[in-house]
This record gives C-alpha cells, sequence and structure tokens, in this order.
C-alpha cells in the first residue's frame, strides 16, 4: 500500500474564549475542504492530501482577535508558543513546509485576508522543501458568517491561496482561459452556474507534475 503524500492542506478552526463550540462549524469546515478537494480531482484527475479539521479553543475574544494588527502573526506566535498537533498527530507550525494551513474563526473577527505561503513567516531554509523559500505554510482563511457554510467564493478564495502555497501563480493575461481561470478574479465563481472558476491548461500542468498533488 502506498504511504500518504508527506503534504497536506490541514484545515485549522479556532473557537474563541467567548464561543462556544458547535460541531456544525467544524462539520461545515470539513465539507468546504472537500469539495475543494474533489473539485481539483474533477478539473486535473489529482488533489492535495486533506487531513481532518482541528479545532483549536483560543484564549481571546472575538473582539480582541478583531483588534490585532495581523491575526495571522497573533495566531502563529500561539501555537510556537503552545505546542498543538494536527489530526495527523504533526506539530501545526506556520514554517512547516509539509503543511498548507487553511484557518477559520468561530465568530469571525473579520481580519482574516488573503494570505498564502510561508515567505511571510522568516522560517529557516529547509532543503527537502521542493518549493523553497516559499513552500505551504497559511492560506486565506474563510471569511464571513463562520456560523453558516461557507459560499462558493469563499471556497473559491480559500482554493485560490491553497494552489498558491503550492506554486501555482496568476495567469497570464495573454493565456488562454485566463479569465475563468481560478487563479484570476475569477475566484469568485467557484462552482457557479454561469462562467464558473475552472483550472486552465498551464495550471494543470503544474499540479500535475507537482510533488504536492497526487492522482
Amino acid at each position: 500500500m502506498p504511504k500518504p503524500n508527506i503534504f497536506a492542506v490541514s484545515p485549522l478552526l479556532f473557537v474563541p474564549l467567548d464561543r462556544t463550540y458547535n460541531h456544525l462549524n467544524k462539520s461545515r469546515m470539513q465539507a468546504s475542504m472537500e469539495r475543494m478537494q474533489a473539485w481539483m480531482t474533477e478539473q486535473s484527475g489529482y488533489s492535495f492530501r486533506l487531513l481532518r479539521t482541528r479545532v483549536i479553543r483560543y484564549p481571546k475574544t472575538v473582539a480582541q482577535l478583531a483588534a490585532v494588527p495581523n491575526i495571522y502573526h497573533e495566531f502563529r506566535g500561539w501555537l510556537d508558543s503552545n505546542p498543538i498537533n494536527d489530526t495527523s498527530g504533526e506539530r501545526i507550525g506556520f514554517c512547516n513546509y509539509r503543511r498548507c494551513y487553511t484557518l477559520n474563526v468561530v465568530g469571525e473577527p473579520n481580519n482574516l485576508g488573503n494570505m498564502a505561503g510561508r515567505s511571510s513567516w522568516n522560517c529557516s531554509a529547509a532543503v527537502e522543501n521542493p518549493l523553497e523559500p516559499w513552500g505551504p505554510g497559511t492560506a486565506a482563511g474563510f471569511t464571513g458568517n463562520s456560523e453558516a457554510a461557507p459560499s462558493g467564493t469563499n471556497r473559491g478564495a480559500v482554493l485560490h491561496e491553497v494552489l498558491h502555497c503550492f506554486g501555482v501563480p496568476h495567469p497570464d493575461p495573454g493565456e488562454p482561459g485566463a479569465t475563468q481561470s481560478i487563479m484570476s478574479a475569477n475566484y469568485v465563481n467557484f462552482d457557479a452556474a454561469s462562467f464558473p472558476a475552472v483550472l486552465i491548461a498551464s495550471e494543470i500542468l503544474l499540479v500535475r507534475a507537482s510533488p504536492f498533488f497526487t492522482p
């Protein structure tokens, strides 16, 4: 039996101090990630390894999180000081080139912006990382109402950033189909009925050649 890909997407669900955990928050996040994984297979025949969502109870309120200058730096610092493993048993760390973390926060403090890769964290070089100094790291967080299922636009934004983590760039404007690519602004049409987001030919080639994706 083949070993699982060492590279994986790891969803993290943060539950602030003033919020009660509801299992629906976790199941909705997991379902959204599974839809993205399935979409990749539909588009390219390849996809990423997806871990189960890890729930993390966080010692600050939604209001306190909304006031921090950068929520990713907030979480990174706390996780460095408070070792927590992902659902595969590997320690969570934003410099871990084997993991691409997607974030959600119950109560949505509205400061989960776009973020992709590990280059923002001044990480030590890892010669085993196929995309050094970029690599995986953190991807965009789910935004909007975290008490409801994420929208197609939200899923598209997260997948757009996950693909950046794994080395897929924005398309050249002159490429055939560029305006429909999920790596363009058309990520907003993820799973849409009209002009849906797609992987274009150059992106499919990158995905199929990447160690981060498997058939």
